[in-house]
């Protein structure tokens, strides 16, 4: 008989607000390897006894100092294989849909630092800000929030 597979759960958070009619998403700079100093979504691991939507909250809470100032909704699930260098990691992605967001600050040591203002419509180079497929179901939702395409 073949064993159930475990692996750990983590939880990634889509944080998005508009500034100056151009949709933006949260992004962090990672502070620890894998991919040390590349933004990233803030995001994290599962603790024991923990639900994903609290992780999602305790998560950004910790890398940016915001309480999440609405509803965070369960985005979709990834993996486990190939999302992580570190090996098979299942990812509950959240988004968070806010008019704006407070001041971003940086977390705790593990964490390089917030920063509001990525624009969806220009990728960074040095990011591995999500996977491909999260990143084009979040730009589909610049698109449906803005039907006229990404503000230059």
């Amino acid at each position: 008989m073949t064993q159930p597979l475990t692996v750990p759960i983590a939880v990634d958070i889509v944080a998005l607000t508009v500034i100056d009619h151009t949709l933006h998403a949260l992004v962090v700079r990672r502070g620890i390897e894998p991919f040390k100093d590349h933004l990233a979504l803030p995001g994290g691991f599962l603790r024991e006894g923990e639900q994903t939507e609290d992780a999602a909250a305790r998560e950004l809470a910790e890398e940016t100092g915001i309480t999440p100032p609405g509803h965070l909704e369960q985005l979709c699930t990834y993996g486990p294989q190939g999302r992580d260098p570190r090996g098979p990691v299942l990812s509950v992605a959240y988004l968070l849909l806010a008019p704006s967001f407070a001041p971003a600050r940086a977390g705790g040591p593990r964490d390089g630092g917030a920063r509001p203002a990525l624009r969806l419509s220009s990728r960074p180079k040095n990011s591995k800000l999500f996977s491909e497929d999260l990143f084009a179901e979040t730009a589909q939702y610049n698109e449906r929030l803005d039907p006229f395409g990404p503000h230059r």
